[in-house]
């Protein structure tokens, strides 16, 4: 009678474990169910965030290309003559002696949104207070496009940009491949030189 009484005992305290052991892996798998819930929201949200950036980024450079055809009707004629181009809004350039430049642009071909392009610039010279700029870089070729979008391009000493004015583009002229713009949106250019300025891209 005793016997039975422990192997009763026993199997009670067994299932009691087994149940105790099933509640817990409910639990564990509840909470992994609910972090992925929570990483997707997140990544969701990162995503919602990184598309209206691209978005507004769209809208601001359009906003450039208005700017720039109207301050010369003949853009058009060299983006017809081009395979693509590329338009930052808003450069900023300052500093005191030692300067920089930073700006965040929309690659274009055929017409249509690319990739988004980064630009890095790092200068040594006299800049007293700070330059912001628009800039418009035309493409002659697929080969001279396809180095910019592979992250492979950056601009060399003998490049030089010709400030937007009306007629310039008409007469203008590709060098390396490449036919610069710039016009300035703040403060004064001192120095409108585009030497140095290194390029990243992302499709978009």
């Amino acid at each position: 009678m005793g016997t039975s009484k422990r192997m009763l005992g026993l199997i009670c305290a067994t299932l009691a474990l087994g149940l105790l052991a099933t509640a817990g892996c409910h639990e564990t798998e509840a909470q992994k169910a609910e972090k992925q819930q929570e990483k997707m929201e997140k990544d969701q949200a990162k995503l919602a965030k990184s598309e209206a950036k691209q978005q507004t980024l769209q809208q601001e450079a359009a906003t450039a290309m208005s700017d720039f055809r109207q301050t010369d009707p003949t853009v058009d004629g060299l983006l017809q003559r081009g395979v693509g181009y590329a338009v930052f809004p808003s450069i900023a350039k300052g500093g005191f002696i030692v300067g920089g430049a930073h700006g965040k642009g929309i690659l274009y071909e055929k017409g249509r949104p690319a990739g988004e392009a980064e630009l890095s610039q790092a200068s040594v010279g006299f800049l007293a207070g700070g330059q912001s700029f628009r800039e418009l870089i035309v493409f002659e070729t697929p080969e001279v496009l396809e180095k910019f979008r592979s992250q492979q391009y950056s601009m060399g000493a003998d490049v030089s940009a010709v400030a937007l004015k009306s007629g310039v583009a008409n007469t203008a002229q590709f060098k390396n491949g490449i036919a610069v713009f710039v016009k300035p949106i703040g403060g004064a250019m001192f120095d409108a030189s585009v030497a140095g300025q290194k390029f990243s891209v992302k499709p978009m």
